[in-house]
């Protein structure tokens, strides 16, 4: 049989067989195990291979290169100091006024965290305050909203430091002016038109 080249396909040119022995000593290279110098195991070719399977799979042991971690310690919150002058105080000025009574405990905890001594009057004012804003605001403490802050998140939120509604002049006009569209709508409705 020839092949396109010409030559026999079993002979082989001198440069073929020189490239497979050197693909021969690579692969032998590869398979034999790397010698160890513990006096334990014997210097054997076969010492260090795993027994049932071929040459090309070693047993390696592995050397601990991994340095370990150090354990960080998990940092605590320290648990806010309620002191009796702050819990007089809040049930005193800030409780009886807010206008949602749930997790009265979070929001003392909370007080105790966020609200500096010096501070409370502020609070006090600025809840006051925000009692009278309007109930059409997205924002503020009027009871008649549909949607109030709880205490807690007032207080963790800093909501008293929260800017009023900005003064409109033709505010009162507009709602004047709605009100009167409001009427002749439901005049219209009551003459049957």
């Amino acid at each position: 049989m020839r092949s396109q080249c010409g030559r026999n396909a079993g002979a082989m040119g001198s440069y073929a067989k020189e490239k497979e022995k050197e693909k021969e000593k690579k692969k032998k290279k590869k398979s034999t195990p790397k010698k160890t110098s513990s006096p334990s195991t014997p210097s054997t070719p076969w010492s260090g291979v795993i027994e049932g399977t071929s040459t090309s799979k070693e047993v390696r042991t592995k050397t601990s290169t991994t340095r370990k971690k150090p354990v960080r310690k998990k940092k605590t919150k320290k648990a806010p100091v309620v002191t009796e002058e702050l819990r007089e105080w809040f049930y005193r000025e800030f409780w009886p006024h807010y206008p949602l009574h749930v997790a009265e405990e979070k929001a003392l905890r909370a007080a105790a965290r966020r609200i500096p001594k010096d501070e409370r009057g502020v609070v006090v004012a600025a809840l006051h305050d925000q009692l009278t804003w309007p109930a059409d605001l997205t924002f503020g403490l009027n009871p008649k909203r549909s949607h109030l802050p709880n205490p807690e998140t007032w207080i963790q939120d800093k909501r008293w430091k929260d800017e009023g509604p900005k003064e409109d002049p033709h505010r009162n006009e507009i709602l004047k002016r709605l009100k009167e569209t409001k009427r002749q709508a439901e005049k219209e409705d009551r003459s049957g038109w």
